[in-house]
């Protein structure tokens, strides 16, 4: 006889070690293991120039991997940590018990163990949690894919192509130099 599957929870979630690295989808936690250096490397640069666009409001928009996008608006409580957050103008951290808002970008850099359920349901859920953009970085393909979850579809950025975002107006990276080793 098959046990039935016990759906976790965000308080199962929440008992979790602050170093461990999980996403709580459609019940069931996630743990990742920990990025390579070239994942974390993708990110850092991500990260440098969103902070060069975003000037001084980068402190109050801008976060990193371990920050929770909590999709309640699901009926299910989901719990995701994109590798980079970028909130709505006007955001301003208020303390220790402040909740973040729905972002209006995020970014994952694929990594083997990580890249199907990025291109899947996490897209489907950032979209259904309002998040406006997502960009997945693939570091086998060298391309930045561009979807702009309102309008439903997505675009492929390669070599000698700039991903431009829709949701931070006047942001954008040379996928080439994203790559350059």
């Amino acid at each position: 006889m098959q046990r039935p599957r016990v759906r976790a929870t965000r308080e199962d979630y929440e008992r979790l070690p602050e170093h461990v690295k999980a996403e709580l989808i459609d019940g069931e936690i996630v743990v990742t293991p920990a990025p390579s250096d070239w994942h974390e490397t993708l990110v850092a640069r991500l990260m440098i120039r969103l902070c060069a666009d975003l000037g001084a409001r980068a402190p109050d928009l801008l976060r990193g991997s371990h920050t929770e996008v909590s999709a309640w608006e699901l009926g299910e409580e989901k719990i995701l940590q994109p590798d980079a957050v970028v909130f709505p103008e006007g955001t301003k951290p208020t303390g220790r018990d402040w909740k973040a808002p729905i972002p209006v970008w995020v970014a994952e850099v694929l990594s083997p163990s990580t890249a199907k359920r990025d291109r899947g349901v996490k897209i489907r859920l950032y979209a259904a949690a309002g998040v406006r953009e997502a960009w997945l970085v693939d570091p086998d393909a060298e391309t930045v894919e561009v979807f702009d979850l309102a309008a439903k579809r997505s675009r492929v950025f390669g070599k000698a192509e700039r991903a431009a975002s829709k949701a931070i107006p006047g942001f954008g990276v040379d996928v080439t130099d994203l790559f350059a080793v």
